[in-house]
């Protein structure tokens, strides 16, 4: 399935309208506006993005067509009612009514992040815009990403990586070869020199660069780094948690384990490098919410548990995480899904799959047209669309984040 992230498109505002907050704790999720006699609240219903005969368009879960398909690319709303749209008129954004909201003639658009800032590509570089359509940091920037840890956005000019604040000043100035954005711990992976290392909000060396690859800090505070010797753990002083002996490594688990690789074949480690389950598999992955993780034996794939136990044996062409109680698997070409006793819950008979949603809908492939499934395998919505995405209330665009 494609992903969007900008259109075509020069920035010209034709309405306006007042900023809105996602509230999603009930299953009617509610758009609040606050207005001058105070906030106001209405149920919405879920959405889904569709392609029909080479236009975009977004249903109902009745598959009832609620912005007819009329524009040549779209993305899912975001939390503040709007999705970024391509059409013929030029590009912009539309609230759930399908009425342009914000139109722009040439350059390139992102959806709205949840702070209410979008990020826009003009002739002039990257820039941000508030909910009215008003620059809020006027476009110079070779390549930016939205506000994130810190208050920060990572940017791009003369081809150095840096960091700046939300009235648009340098708050780290751009230095790297390459950089990540923030995490929790305030820590910012950077390149430099062709070596990765880590600095604090003020642009601060907390652990120098020395390492040849990196990735971000996440569970347990820890990092997976690599040197000559292999990768390994780091804390988030720079000290080895598990020395730097692994062919491959990824990042740890909130079960406590990690994929690891040695000698060619993969198993599980704890944060110090202790094998967990040794070292058999062909492939692995991380283990999912239900305690299970899928493995590759041969050409075959199946599940353990986290004693590495294999409880659904390794007999599908292909398969893929669980996700929502279900996995989608391959049996003579054609995919299906079992449940999380390995058993099959809806026969392989698609020419292509996704995930059960937490709605219980699934978006499958039949005959070269998308349709919806239940958890029953019966079609909630016949297949019809040249594309479709998951039901959604409205989030915040995925992919102008970015992490490591």
């Amino acid at each position: 399935m494609r992903k969007l992230y900008f259109f075509p498109a020069l920035f010209l505002v034709i309405s306006t309208f007042c900023a809105m907050g996602c509230d999603s704790e009930d299953s009617g999720a509610k758009l609040s506006a606050q207005g001058g006699s105070g906030v106001t609240e209405r149920r919405v219903e879920p959405l889904a993005l569709v392609g029909f005969k080479g236009k975009y368009g977004y249903i109902n879960k009745k598959g009832e067509m609620v912005i007819k398909p009329q524009f040549e690319d779209a993305e899912t709303f975001a939390s503040n009612g709007l999705a970024a749209a391509y059409g013929d008129v030029g590009s912009g954004y539309i609230n759930r009514a399908g009425e342009w909201v914000i139109k722009l003639e040439s350059g390139g658009v992102g959806n709205f992040a949840d702070d209410g800032w979008a990020l826009v590509e003009t002739e002039d570089g990257y820039g941000y815009i508030d909910e009215t359509g008003k620059w809020v940091i006027a476009p110079r920037f070779a390549n930016a990403f939205n506000f994130s840890i810190g208050d920060l956005a990572l940017v791009e000019e003369n081809g150095r990586y840096g960091f700046i604040n939300r009235q648009g000043n340098w708050a780290i100035e751009p230095q790297f070869d390459d950089a990540w954005e923030f995490t929790d711990l305030g820590l910012a992976l950077v390149q430099q020199d062709g070596l990765h290392g880590y600095i604090n909000f003020k642009g601060e060396w907390i652990i120098e660069p020395q390492f040849e690859e990196a990735f971000d800090f996440g569970f347990e505070d820890i990092a997976v780094v690599a040197t000559d010797n292999g990768y390994g753990f780091i804390n988030q002083w720079g000290k080895w948690v598990a020395m730097p002996e692994f062919d491959e490594l990824w990042g740890m688990h909130s079960n406590g384990m990690a994929v690891a690789v040695s000698d060619g074949r993969y198993g599980y480690v704890n944060r110090n490098g202790e094998w967990i389950i040794e070292p058999r598999f062909t492939d692995a992955w991380d283990f999912t919410s239900n305690g299970l993780a899928m493995v590759r034996i041969g050409s075959q794939y199946g599940f353990i548990n986290e004693r590495g136990e294999e409880v659904i044996p390794a007999m599908f062409s292909r398969a893929w995480d669980f996700c929502n109680g279900f996995a989608i698997v391959v049996a003579d070409g054609k995919y299906g899904y079992i449940n999380e006793r390995g058993e099959v819950a809806i026969e392989p008979q698609f020419d292509d799959a996704s995930d059960f949603a937490e709605d219980g809908l699934a978006v499958v492939m039949l005959n070269g047209e998308w349709g919806y499934i239940s958890t029953n395998g019966q079609w909630a919505i016949p297949p019809q669309f040249d594309y479709a995405e998951d039901f959604s209330y409205g989030a915040e665009l995925s992919g102008t984040h970015r992490s490591k």
